[in-house]
């Protein structure tokens, strides 16, 4: 069972992407990681959706529950769905590079994630539950 399940249920490569494939590479020998969702470069194969729920039903040894890492709002939707409606012992965390007021229905995804990471102090000033200012350079 990972600890950690990194999501990119977008199907098409993006800059969302890209940032989430270097950090994913970056991750891989430092946490026991799986990618959800679509392939990204020089990451390992991606489970569906479907393996991820499987893999995050029991947490990982030692641990109270599995974290997912989203990016994006497919990804918070799927990600609360398997929290909150499957019961999932999962929590999610959500990474805002985004440096405005998020819209109507991202704020609200957003306020639902467990916990929230900006890659910038001036993004930080836009999302709540912020845990931590992590750059992505």
């Amino acid at each position: 069972m990972p600890e950690l399940i990194v999501t990119n249920f977008h199907p098409n490569f993006t800059g969302v992407s890209a940032t989430a494939a270097n950090v994913l590479r970056h991750q891989v020998g430092r946490y026991d990681l799986a990618l959800a969702g679509s392939p990204l470069p020089g990451c390992p194969a991606p489970l569906t959706k479907g393996q991820a729920i499987a893999a995050s039903r029991n947490p990982p040894p030692g641990r109270d529950f599995t974290i997912w890492h989203v990016r994006r709002n497919s990804d918070m939707r799927i990600a609360i769905w398997a929290r909150d409606v499957l019961r999932l012992p999962i929590r999610v965390v959500f990474t805002s590079a985004a440096i405005r007021r998020h819209s109507a229905i991202p704020r609200w995804l957003i306020s639902r994630m467990d916990a929230v990471i900006a890659t910038t102090e001036e993004a930080a000033g836009f999302v709540p539950h912020l845990r931590a200012v992590v750059p992505h350079g």
